[in-house]
């Protein structure tokens, strides 16, 4: 079975990973997700962590949807690397909607249970909860670059264009550093503070005064996060 993809855009090369580990850090972004284990090679269709498409090709051995995530994963464990080498091309909308349309005519679909869905629940008052500590100026939430809910006074438009983008650069930072996950991004000015940090399917953003106690700050943002996560 000879399958074709869109190339993308290279963003970036890690090595040693286990596949279905390293598309949890990916939650930003949209593009294939290639693989090569020592064992096999082949790449996951993905979108903002969630896979849409998947296969996976061991010497004669083709492997297709769930079965193409299992069996990668389980190559990387038994490679004597201890992981894959995997490489994320970011696509354009039409990249990725050629892939998908490649991914369904192949039957490379995979389970319900690994299919994307509706960004999570946050309510007025979970933004609330941060407006309320002494020095926040504005609190937004956005999801693909686009406004879900805002309190405050700000460019909430400019945030939401922003926000993912400067998110996405970090954690690829991050990964090209191999210090570990990225939990949020704070930016500081001789007038402002601007932290940005993932609660569930969204990007929260929070516009401060440069007097603004972050320490609490960020005791919000957890607790949001938490609750994003449990729902």
């Amino acid at each position: 079975m000879l399958i074709e993809l869109p190339n993308g855009t290279y963003v970036i090369t890690i090595r040693n990973q286990q596949p279905s580990v390293f598309i949890q850090l990916l939650r930003l972004f949209r593009g294939v997700f290639r693989i090569s284990t020592g064992q096999g090679e082949g790449a996951f269709l993905i979108d903002r962590g969630c896979i849409h498409g998947a296969f996976y090709r061991e010497r004669d051995l083709v492997f297709v949807g769930d079965m193409a995530v299992a069996r990668a994963d389980a190559s990387a464990l038994e490679s004597v690397a201890g992981g894959a080498e995997c490489t994320l091309m970011r696509y354009s909308e039409e990249e990725f909607n050629t892939a998908l349309d490649i991914s369904k005519r192949q039957g490379l679909g995979i389970s319900s249970s690994r299919e994307g869905s509706e960004p999570k629940a946050l309510s007025e008052a979970h933004l609330n909860r941060i407006a309320d500590q002494p020095g926040v100026i504005a609190v937004s939430a956005c999801y693909e670059g686009y406004i879900v809910k805002s309190v405050g006074e700000g460019d909430f438009e400019q945030i939401a264009a922003l926000a993912e983008e400067l998110f996405r650069a970090g954690m690829k930072t991050v990964l090209e550093m191999e210090i570990g996950t990225l939990d949020q991004i704070t930016l500081e000015t001789g007038e402002r503070k601007l932290i940005v940090v993932r609660a569930g399917d969204l990007c929260v953003c929070v516009i401060a005064s440069n007097d603004a106690n972050l320490g609490l700050v960020r005791i919000a943002l957890k607790s949001i996060s938490d609750d994003c996560a449990s729902v």
